[in-house]
């Protein structure tokens, strides 16, 4: 599992986990919160569950359905 910065171009932090389930990604984000790192949105491989584990962080799925919600993907 990576949890990579878009802005600076690194990895945040790096974990080889078992199996792929939510808890070591809610671990993960409290860690980097408790470090005081801003988590603006999230954007992952479609995995079930995770995004309603991060309520408050817009995802890259979510905006995506907010703005074809809007718009018309036929325009």
């Amino acid at each position: 599992m990576v949890l990579y910065d878009a802005r600076s171009k690194r990895a945040l932090t790096v974990t080889a986990i078992e199996r792929e389930t939510n808890a070591p990604y809610t671990q993960a984000i409290a860690a980097l919160r408790e470090k005081g790192v801003v988590i603006q949105s999230i954007i992952c491989d479609g995995k079930s569950g995770l995004l309603g584990a991060f309520l408050d962080i817009c995802a890259n799925f979510t905006k995506l359905k907010i703005i074809v919600r809007h718009l018309s993907r036929k325009p």
